[in-house]
């Protein structure tokens, strides 16, 4: 239910907010474990409580992960049944630095599809025909560490509906399947931040 995917796109961090063509904006690599109060001036999120909600756990200063970067749209899906399409992905990592590689993001999609495999019993047939998760292992280039570079995470969401409405709703379903997963990851493995580790942003 959860597909999975691996390139060789790339985000290095921290990074700078630019101008892309077309007019869109990048509005440059807030750390949110620094600051997470922060979390709602962001301006992918403003608009966006479900987001937010989800970009706060994955920052949470007990939880295993970060993000790096965030984004969604609505647009037209190109198909005539189900015409409407929400989309967003959440880019994140693991706090811990070595634990930033192929193999652990692997066994994170196996867990992950463990997870919605349990909380998808409750959605109707219909969301889940309407409901696309994947995770993309991508590059990640840690600058305040020499330049290390590791493997990283793109999480995909996408609600597909035949209203705009639907498509929310099908894709709020996947952001809080995140989340949850998140949260119970935190519960679970919270400790391993005290074990010595190297993080990306140190402790004090």
């Amino acid at each position: 239910m959860v597909n999975l995917k691996i390139t060789d796109s790339h985000t290095g961090i921290p990074y700078q907010p630019c101008e892309h063509p077309g007019g869109d904006r990048n509005y440059g690599y807030v750390d949110l474990k620094k600051h997470p109060n922060k979390v709602e001036s962001i301006p992918e999120l403003m608009d966006s409580p479900e987001l937010c909600e989800l970009v706060r756990e994955l920052n949470h200063s007990r939880s295993l992960f970060r993000s790096v970067g965030v984004e969604k749209s609505l647009s037209p899906s190109g198909d005539d049944t189900f015409p409407f399409k929400r989309t967003s992905f959440t880019i994140f990592v693991f706090e811990i630095l070595d634990w930033n590689h192929e193999e652990n993001w692997r066994r994170l999609h196996q867990e992950f599809g463990t997870h919605v495999a349990a909380e998808s019993l409750n959605w109707t047939d219909t969301e889940r025909m309407l409901i696309k998760l994947e995770i993309e292992i991508n590059w990640v280039t840690f600058n305040d560490h020499n330049a290390l570079r590791k493997r990283g995470c793109t999480f995909w969401v996408d609600g597909f509906g035949r209203t705009e409405k639907e498509a929310m709703d099908c894709w709020r379903l996947g952001i809080r399947s995140l989340q949850s997963f998140s949260f119970s990851a935190r519960q679970r493995f919270h400790d391993q931040l005290d074990k010595g580790y190297k993080l990306i942003t140190q402790r004090t």
